[in-house]
């Protein structure tokens, strides 16, 4: 889906690559460590979690086309 030059991306946990899972993670721990203390789930919890509920975990991503990230 794509709205001007932001495109919107939805992905399912088992479609999920680990650069994306990475960025998730980064993202997670940031916010945690800025909001609420200590983050408590590490980096291996979430391809773990895409895997086992696959179509069940959603992923979107929002990102400004031609950015590369």
């Amino acid at each position: 889906m794509l709205a001007g030059d932001v495109g919107v991306h939805v992905l399912h946990g088992d479609e999920v690559t680990a650069e994306q899972w990475d960025m998730f993670f980064q993202m997670y721990e940031t916010t945690s460590l800025q909001k609420w203390g200590r983050p408590y789930l590490n980096r291996a919890f979430f391809p773990m979690l895409g895997q086992r509920l696959g179509p069940k975990v959603v992923l979107i991503l929002v990102r400004r086309e031609g950015s590369g990230r």
